[in-house]
């Protein structure tokens, strides 16, 4: 296996495909631990730093993790022995993250949102954020159970089933407060991740139907693109996908 690509040619490449200067000001995305000058043994893509995670990586060879989320996200007063920062840097583990780009890009994570629940011809918002298109007049209740089956989300919220859906705004992750925005853009359905109580109340207020499918369901569908495109970018290099787990589960 080819050696002799380094971090930071990854990083660069990353760059090319979702700017890192592109980030919302409160996001941190980038090179966060490791050395743009470390060779590369291994790249492993997964949605977020977790124990699992870097136990795959290690198992597997993998000195390089390109993840969505931040493993740094709020500044870190202490890296306490056990805690998955403290893990990264004892394993010698490099890690980049791509998280609000990712959103925003061309091929990236709103993109594949889209494209995996059906969107037809989606049009990016002026945020980024949004991908917007048609759905045909489904109900919401047919497109939320459309989105659990696409995205296999156990616990997929929605109100204001009965509406005719012509026109869907798609956002991964918490993108409730897009809502407004949507229903300007002549939307009839907003699908994000997550949603709190007051934001289904504010949508039926608004006249608007909102799908909550989860923020890793909604998101975790990310990592196997990431790998293909860097698959496709260094062929002598192995790309894996690392194996996680939705922290959340449902109690029947």
């Amino acid at each position: 296996m080819d050696h002799s690509i380094t971090v930071g040619e990854v990083y660069r490449f990353l760059d090319s495909i979702a700017p890192f200067d592109t980030q919302e000001s409160w996001d941190n995305s980038g090179l966060l631990v490791g050395s743009a000058e470390e060779p590369v043994c291994g790249i492993g893509t997964a949605l977020e730093i977790t124990a699992q995670v870097l136990e795959q990586a290690r198992l597997q060879g993998v000195n390089l993790i390109v993840t969505h989320h931040p493993v740094i996200f709020h500044p870190a007063k202490a890296v306490l022995r056990g805690t998955v920062l403290w893990e990264a840097v004892r394993l010698g583990m490099n890690v980049i993250c791509c998280h609000t780009p990712l959103d925003k890009a061309d091929g990236g994570v709103n993109d594949t949102l889209a494209q995996r629940i059906g969107l037809r011809q989606p049009e990016k918002d002026a945020s980024g954020f949004l991908r917007i298109g048609t759905v045909g007049g489904i109900t919401a209740g047919e497109l939320a159970a459309q989105v659990r089956q696409e995205l296999n989300a156990a616990a997929l919220r929605c109100c204001g089933q009965d509406r005719r859906v012509y026109r869907a705004a798609v956002c991964s992750g918490a993108g409730a407060d897009l809502m407004a925005d949507a229903k300007a853009l002549g939307c009839d359905a907003l699908i994000t991740g997550d949603a709190g109580h007051h934001d289904f109340l504010n949508a039926e207020e608004m006249g608007i139907s909102l799908i909550a499918a989860g923020h890793y369901e909604t998101e975790r569908i990310i990592a196997p693109v990431l790998r293909e495109r860097l698959l496709g970018a260094f062929p002598n290099v192995n790309v894996t996908l690392l194996e996680e787990h939705n922290p959340i589960s449902v109690v029947e």
